[in-house]
């Protein structure tokens, strides 16, 4: 096996490749961040001199179908086609069953075979508050089953940063907590001291189960949306579209994640009445009902801040420690139903192993 860093032949740089050769003459290539080929754009000398030479021009400038074709027009297709790939490989070899599959690298239409997270981000609060903006903006692209490194992939994060940071992350699709080799430790237990905070935290993301589910599954089989920006539901209000921390999740909530350092709460803004919860666990929590407008909310380090919109209804289970042990026959339904209404919820449920997604049996209606 021999193993190859290439260089560009035009600046002298290492072309962000490294290029493995085994004894029968195979080759396969893995991407670093040291060329900016590798961030999708082809090196400037190179593309000056309209040419590229060797292993370094090959990848550079790849051939389709004798063209040359610009790096930053084909980069994202590797990581697709890998999607792709793998996902119609378990497709054939597991016919009728699902499989957990995401890429970081993906391109426009590969959601049809896996999800994606959102790349190597870093423990800062300002990474936080991205997590929160890009949200709605992959699933526009059609990648419903997204989420990022919570607490950050690069540098140490604090405990109030990741504990923060779970609070937004018990609302995605992708809830996982992931670091790079040779920073701070951060399995949630490492934080002895507020290990009850993220306990009840993780305890109330499987209690919202049975409605986080239910969105993700009509967002995927009803061409609908799981996060939203507040713009899309309340497109005439001209202070909705200047919201880009607050986000609706499905029919019937909107969330309001804390992202800054110190923090002992946030304003809030509301197109409508809304109920307001602010939650320490699934079972301790206020409740009020706040007007339309702007508001500035109290919300403590161990509390997450829901909004229930008027005439919804949200299912919640007790809570549990896996999947398998939630039982969503005895719920408890959180509403918001001014004047005395009735209110209804579709909810979904299936056996999680096999793809039959459309049956009937799947939905049943809860009424308040």
């Amino acid at each position: 096996m021999q193993t190859i860093r290439t260089t560009c032949p035009y600046c002298g740089v290492g072309c962000g490749v490294l290029a493995s050769v085994d004894d029968a003459g195979q080759v396969s290539v893995r991407g670093d961040d040291q060329h900016p080929a590798n961030l999708g754009r082809l090196c400037v000398k190179g593309a000056a001199l309209g040419e590229t030479t060797g292993l370094a021009g090959r990848l550079l400038a790849p051939e389709v179908d004798g063209q040359k074709v610009r790096h930053d027009q084909v980069h994202n297709l590797y990581g697709g086609n890998m999607t792709r790939a793998a996902g119609e490989a378990f497709g054939r070899l597991r016919p009728n069953k699902r499989t957990l599959l995401y890429s970081r690298s993906s391109f426009i239409g590969s959601h049809r075979y896996g999800g994606i997270w959102l790349g190597d981000n870093n423990s800062s609060w300002g990474q936080l508050l991205a997590n929160i903006q890009l949200m709605p903006n992959v699933q526009m692209c059609g990648f419903l089953y997204t989420g990022s490194d919570l607490c950050g992939f690069a540098g140490d994060t604090t405990p109030d940063l990741a504990l923060r940071w779970l609070e937004f992350g018990i609302f995605t699709p992708l809830m996982r907590n992931h670091a790079a080799a040779g920073t701070r430790e951060q399995e949630y237990f490492r934080f002895a001291d507020k290990m009850p905070a993220f306990r009840k935290m993780l305890e109330l993301r499987y209690a919202l189960l049975p409605y986080l589910y239910s969105e993700f599954m009509k967002a995927a089989l009803e061409d609908g949306s799981y996060f939203r920006p507040l713009s899309f539901d309340y497109p005439n209000d001209a202070d909705a579209l200047n919201v880009e921390d607050q986000l609706l999740l499905g029919e019937g909530l909107m969330v309001a994640p804390v992202y800054t350092q110190n923090a002992v709460g946030r304003h809030v803004y509301l197109p409508e009445p809304m109920k307001m919860l602010r939650l320490r666990s699934v079972s301790d929590y206020n409740e009020e009902v706040l007007p339309a407008g702007h508001h500035y909310i109290h919300c403590a380090l161990d509390e997450v801040l829901l909004f229930i919109r008027p005439g919804r209804v949200v299912p919640v289970a007790a809570s549990a420690e896996s999947t398998t042990q939630l039982n969503e026959t005895d719920l408890t339904l959180w509403s918001y139903l001014p004047d005395g209404t009735t209110g209804s919820y579709r909810m979904y449920t299936d056996d999680g192993v096999t793809t039959d997604y459309n049956r009937p049996e799947h939905w049943k209606i809860l009424t308040v």
